[in-house]
């Protein structure tokens, strides 16, 4: 309700596209026409709702909240014990414990007034802007219940007035320690909270602290240093080793070793070459490279990610949207069974007697709050969606922690996937790999790629003036030192030349193996047989096992062919029958549809980009390592990094954190149909009360905790 009574200050404004409290993080992101808005205007808006707004970047000399929380606990603790006078002691214990100014009832009164209207003044504040916009919430309760009780006391010491002068004290029952006492134990609860809330995680201020500040822009020859606002595409940026690397952008010059994980995830540092993309945030360990940058700053990964997460903390599954339901009709419904408690007491319970009556509807008032309800869903969403962005795992909002748990099937494509989505050289059988790499370095295939690393490793000298002609989608023909080569695949070869019957047999089995054969003739005669395969990644079988210990159906759904399909289904742990292969991204997302039309409930994990029909249709799109925009912006959960163990980590975190949200409403509910009653029967003081109903909240918040201890991968 606090950043509900926020958002609807803003609701319905011209030039206010959207406002947006994130209630966990403390922060608001509002979305206005600079035409017509600045941010002193929207200061003063948020001021109006009963809030004061300050600038991330403003720096505070003294901490306001904790000179009030001191304030008023020493206003306090004389009246906290001057309780001891009312507790049944005789009188010369009570005059040994108690000093008799603590007893006076204008000591008590001086003391109530500055916690009461000074200290207490947001209270008042924020549940005038709550009737005000109709968003009814906890501040109206503590209001209501101390501003009776203050008032009350100060009726009775008018009354009372010529006697107290006389004897400075009275023997009636005053609640200044009520009132006072529940005003300052609220705060604690705050402060607790607030303290509790900033060690769950500071995810968003860990990113936004990623960002370069400065860049060296490299202008006419000269580098000149700029701040990272003024850096817009195009611009060419040095990066020397051991910094940032500013922004998203492309290697224009030199060779250098990234570490990425602050982005990624992935531990092992890579190595990028010029015409490589590289990410703004991460680190260059490497050598000094220049850049051309791709992305400025709000539209690049860093930025998309920060979005991402900012985006899971906000959006309100369909368990919170019903919590904030029964909280908005929870108030008033608490404030009418305190009016009832009184009415009961007053005439049936307490027949006559003001003071139990008084007391008892105070109670109510205060421990009925509604905190605990409110702060179970976004508390552990929070906690979830920093814990799973740490792993590189981005849900793109908090709905989604809502449908992943029920997820029983998933469906992964294969390039890129489950495979590492670059092709290498498995097998090489014969020697003349030298003649044969001389030959790839002329071709545009990517399996010539393979070829080439392959030769590098085996630091092979490459003659680089061998003539080339180049079938494209074939082989390559070439004379060199007086003899005719000839390399390809099975079928161009075949065309040309007898294969020989030994040589056909291993060239099968290597299929059979899902691997790609390129075969190398020397003068009409194969000297030479180059297996290649797109390898599985070494996370995969452990992660198919794991799902399937989970319960979870697994298929895999590719264009490539059924021996290929089925040795990598094979190799991962996939059932033969699971397999579909030769398919179109169409046929995919049919597919899909079918499972579904089953009654399962299905996920598709692929790249994010190419297999985008399927990951439309499916009830929960995983998009794996890629980690582009692209990914993040149409996938529901984006994986940063290659490694597959972090699928079961999502169904993990997000089982955990479904989990947590029904023990907090458990939790909120049991505790306001044990207390209301308790409190009803006049058994519960008011001051016991406001501590009961902090206990509640800050129960709820170490709650949520609890998912930062979950066991991943």
């Amino acid at each position: 309700m606090c950043a509900k009574s926020i958002e609807q200050a803003f609701f319905d404004l011209e030039g206010i596209a959207s406002s947006n409290v994130n209630l966990s993080e403390g922060y608001a992101r509002i979305k206005y026409d600079e035409t017509l808005w600045n941010e002193a205007k929207l200061s003063e808006r948020i001021r109006m709702s009963g809030y004061t707004p300050v600038s991330f970047v403003e720096k505070k000399p003294i901490n306001w909240f904790m000179v009030r929380i001191i304030a008023s606990i020493i206003l306090s603790l004389p009246l906290l014990w001057s309780m001891l006078g009312h507790a049944g002691l005789s009188e010369n214990v009570v005059h040994m414990l108690v000093p008799t100014i603590f007893m006076n009832p204008l000591f008590q009164w001086a003391l109530a007034t500055p916690v009461q209207f000074v200290i207490g003044a947001a209270f008042y504040r924020r549940a005038f802007h709550n009737i005000k916009s109709k968003t009814i919430g906890m501040d109206v309760l503590v209001s209501l219940a101390t501003t009776i009780a203050y008032f009350f006391s100060v009726y009775e010491i008018i009354r009372n007035f010529d006697q107290i002068i006389a004897t400075g004290h009275y023997e009636g029952l005053l609640y200044f320690e009520a009132s006072a006492i529940i005003i300052t134990v609220i705060l604690v609860g705050h402060y607790m909270e607030h303290k509790v809330k900033l060690q769950t995680s500071k995810a968003l201020q860990e990113l936004m602290e990623l960002a370069s500040k400065e860049a060296l822009v490299i202008e006419d020859g000269h580098e000149v240093l700029k701040p990272i606002d003024a850096i817009s595409p195009g611009m060419v940026l040095r990066v020397k080793k051991g910094e940032k690397i500013p922004l998203d952008g492309t290697i224009l010059s030199g060779k250098t070793i990234i570490d990425e994980a602050m982005i990624t995830g992935e531990s092992v540092p890579v190595t990028r070459i010029e015409g490589q993309s590289v990410i703004g945030a991460t680190m260059n360990v490497g050598a000094t490279f220049s850049m051309t940058v791709t992305h400025a700053l709000g539209s690049s990964l860093l930025q998309k990610i920060i979005e991402a997460v900012e985006e899971a903390q906000s959006q309100k599954p369909k368990i919170q949207r019903i919590a904030d339901l029964i909280a908005s009709i929870f108030v008033p419904i608490v404030i009418l069974i305190a009016i009832t408690a009184f009415i009961v007491h007053i005439f049936w319970l307490n027949p006559g007697q003001f003071h139990p009556s008084f007391s008892a509807s105070i109670a109510v008032l205060v421990i009925s709050c509604p905190c605990a309800l409110g702060l179970a869903t976004p508390m552990s969403i929070m906690v979830g969606s920093s814990r799973s962005a740490r792993r590189g795992i981005l849900f793109k909002n908090g709905t989604i922690f809502e449908k992943t748990p029920v997820i029983n099937t998933i469906a992964f494509d294969k390039t890129g996937t489950l495979t590492v989505g670059k092709p290498v050289v498995t097998d090489i059988i014969g020697e003349d790999l030298k003649i044969l790499a001389s030959m790839e370095m002329a071709s545009s295939h990517p399996l010539s790629l393979a070829i080439l690393e392959k030769a590098e490793q085996q630091q092979l000298e490459l003659i680089n003036d061998v003539p080339v002609e180049e079938i494209p989608g074939f082989g390559l023909k070439a004379s060199y030192n007086h003899h005719r080569y000839i390399a390809g695949s099975l079928a161009f070869i075949q065309s040309s030349l007898e294969i020989q019957d030994e040589q056909l047999q291993t060239i099968e089995a290597m299929q059979r193996q899902g691997k790609t054969t390129i075969l190398f003739a020397k003068d009409d005669v194969v000297t030479t047989i180059v297996a290649i395969k797109d390898t599985v990644k070494e996370s995969a079988r452990g992660a198919i096992n794991k799902l399937h210990e989970m319960g979870i159906a697994t298929y895999l759904l590719t264009g490539d062919h059924e021996l290929v399909a089925q040795s990598l289904a094979q190799e991962v742990g996939i059932e033969a029958a699971q397999v579909k292969a030769g398919m179109t991204p169409f046929e995919k997302a049919e597919f899909i549809k079918e499972l579904q039309a089953q009654g399962k409930k299905v996920a598709f994990v692929g790249d994010g980009i190419n297999d985008a029909i399927a990951l439309q249709n499916a009830d929960l799109s995983m998009a794996i390592g890629s980690g582009s925009s692209i990914a993040i912006e149409s996938s529901d959960v984006t994986l940063l990094h290659s490694d597959l163990g972090a699928i079961v980590d999502t169904l993990l975190i997000s089982r955990a954190v479904i989990k947590n949200i029904k023990l907090g409403f458990f939790w909120a509910f049991s505790y306001n149909l044990f207390a209301i009653p308790i409190a009803f029967m006049g058994l519960l003081s008011p001051v016991v009360a406001a501590l009961a109903m902090v206990v509640s909240d800050v129960t709820v918040v170490l709650n949520a905790l609890r998912l930062h201890r979950i066991k991943l991968k």
